[in-house]
Order: C-alpha cells, then structure tokens, then sequence
C-alpha cells in the first residue's frame, strides 16, 4: 500500500512543475488564478490515471516552489 501511495504521489508531484510553467504564460491571470489552473489540471491528471488526489497537499507543493523560485528570482 504505502509504495503505490508514493508512487501515486510521485506522478502527481512530475506532473506539478510543468503544469506550474504553463500557468506563468498566463499573463492576465493573478496568482490564484495560476494556481487553481495548476490544481484544476493535476486534480483531472488524477482522475485520467487513477490516482488520489489531494488538495492541501498539492496546494503545499506548488506553495513551496513558489517559494523557492522567489527566492531564486531575488538572488539575481
């Protein structure tokens, strides 16, 4: 159970940045916006695939590598 759960999570998380790079094209859409794009897609990636999805904790992950690219972007 607890290999096809991380295994489960790990499509889930590949499937997290792209999905986060396409949203940033989207110049008239605010952050939010951006992120339930990203939520809404990983959410239907899930349901193609067979796969749990879990709200808060992709929401947590897109959160953190918005963090961390901020914090890259400021370094420059």
């Amino acid at each position: 159970k607890d290999r096809k759960r991380m295994q489960n999570y790990s499509f889930l998380d590949d499937a997290v940045a792209p999905l986060m790079e396409i949203a940033e094209g989207f110049t008239n859409y605010s952050g939010e916006e951006k992120k339930q794009f990203v939520l809404t897609k990983v959410n239907q990636f899930a349901i193609e695939n067979g796969l749990k999805f879990d709200a808060e904790e992709t929401a947590a992950k897109v959160e953190k590598l918005i963090n961390l690219t901020k914090k890259i972007n400021t370094k420059k």
